[in-house]
């Protein structure tokens, strides 16, 4: 292969990889505090495996991994990942299930209690909501902060 032919592959390549960037294709890493399977905090009845994530038999457990969350309905690939202290990170996410798609700003930190780890997570804002034809919901840029507390699957 001549020189010319390797510097025009590498054009192509860094220009395709400035493309990814541009459109948001490259998705952040979460840190590895955050991945696992994590359920829904009841105040009973809260002991779970992380092998009943292969069950799906309950839509409170969540998988999350190393760019993405799968929820029962739905999934999000991390979008970025800022460090706010040593156990608190700001997550934005973009979501789709459920025929909808959505963006949302996140908190998320895990913290240890009584022995187990816990995930906190404070939803700032959602926003760009849009159904499955593309178009904006209306009357959804509104939403109240919500936080959900997710106990460590063993």
């Amino acid at each position: 292969m001549t020189a010319t032919r390797l510097a025009a592959i590498g054009f192509a390549g860094i220009l395709g990889a400035l493309g990814c960037l541009a459109s948001g294709a490259i998705a952040a890493e979460l840190p590895a505090q955050f991945r696992g399977v994590w359920m829904a905090a009841p105040e009973t009845n809260n002991e779970c495996k992380r092998s009943d994530w292969d069950k799906h038999e309950s839509d409170g457990i969540i998988s999350v991994g190393p760019n993405a969350v799968e929820y029962w309905e739905a999934s999000c690939k991390a979008q970025s990942v800022k460090k706010s202290d040593e156990s608190t990170y700001e997550v934005g996410l973009a979501c789709n299930g459920e025929g909808m798609s959505w963006r949302s700003r996140e908190v998320w930190r895990v913290q240890t209690i009584a022995l187990r780890r816990q995930l906190i997570a404070v939803t700032l804002d959602r926003s760009d909501e849009r159904d499955e034809a593309g178009k904006r919901v209306k009357g959804s840029s509104t939403h109240k902060v919500y936080v959900s507390v997710h106990v460590e699957c063993r």
